[in-house]
């Protein structure tokens, strides 16, 4: 609770909202970018994980002499 504020205060609060088509197309439109993103971040981990294969790799050369 915040001092001086009463809950009726609160409660008498508009908050705009757009139309419901409007959140619909929001709503379609952060889900696609919620999926790019998701897609982003499976890319970047495998990305990861081939390089840390690469190092490892380049690493065993080195040591072995073949490089």
């Amino acid at each position: 609770a915040i001092p001086g504020i009463r809950k009726e205060q609160v409660e008498a609060i508009e908050i705009p909202l757009p139309p419901i088509l409007k959140q619909k197309e929001i709503t379609t439109y952060l889900q696609a970018v919620n999926e790019e993103l998701q897609e982003m971040i499976r890319v970047q981990k495998s990305n990861a994980q081939m390089l840390r294969q690469l190092e490892q790799s380049f690493l065993a050369q080195v040591f072995r002499g073949e490089l």
